[in-house]
């Protein structure tokens, strides 16, 4: 499919594995089924594009700190003015 469209890139497969980042979080018992994610990611950049990846610093921290920034960046006042409707909401 990439010789013949040029998709996905390299940087359009990352953001699609960072936004599917719990592929990569640690198996249950009951999940053994499941591939080694880690393993199947070098091999796959290593076919398609010819290098060696690091699925921790190219996919999972990067996802991680897009989660933790959109976490972190909020109104600090809507805690104070989701109380204030509140307290000023009467039932009918």
């Amino acid at each position: 499919m990439i010789e013949r469209t040029g998709h996905p890139t390299e940087s359009e497969f990352l953001r699609h594995l960072q936004k599917a980042v719990d592929l990569y979080r640690p198996k249950f018992d009951e999940e053994s089924h499941r591939g080694d994610m880690m393993a199947n990611t070098r091999i796959l950049w290593r076919t398609l594009w010819g290098r060696d990846i690091d699925p921790r610093a190219e996919i999972i921290r990067p996802a991680v700190e897009r989660v933790n920034r959109a976490h972190s960046d909020f109104d600090p006042t809507l805690k104070d003015r989701l109380a204030e409707v509140r307290a000023n909401h009467r039932p009918a």
